[in-house]
């Protein structure tokens, strides 16, 4: 059977105030019983010692509260993760575009050059030679 934190705490509190005689203990004990119940600060006296026990953070209520904490959390990375898929996406998308229209101008270019069209090849002169050799008739 699970016991949360508090129903926990104030049983082992209340089965110390039944079986101890020191009176401290025993105030003690019921005052953590009672802020544990309560789930908030109390002060009790009890046979004129009085104790005061604030519970209001360690019960259940830090536990709802760390949970609470542990979900948004949790909801932030979701909304993250997502927004991270998304961008990769639509980069894709655009990455995925460019690359169309590339392959399309490359298309258009083999196009507008005919593959069997003769090259016109022009041998580079050497003039320098040439006129060296005028030069000396």
């Amino acid at each position: 059977m699970a016991h949360n934190f508090s129903d926990v705490t104030h049983e082992i509190v209340t089965q110390a105030a039944e079986t101890t005689t020191n009176a401290a203990i025993k105030a003690a004990a019921v005052t953590v019983a009672t802020a544990t119940e309560a789930g908030k600060q109390v002060k009790e006296t009890y046979d004129g010692i009085t104790i005061q026990a604030d519970m209001s953070v360690p019960g259940t209520d830090f536990m709802s509260s760390a949970s609470d904490r542990v979900d948004a959390e949790n909801e932030e990375i979701s909304r993250i993760e997502a927004d991270l898929e998304a961008q990769k996406a639509k980069e894709d998308e655009d990455k995925k575009k460019r690359s169309t229209s590339t392959s399309r101008s490359k298309a258009s270019w083999s196009v507008s050059r005919h593959p069997q069209l003769p090259r016109q090849v022009s041998m580079p002169s050497n003039n320098y030679e040439n006129q060296r050799d005028t030069d000396y008739l």
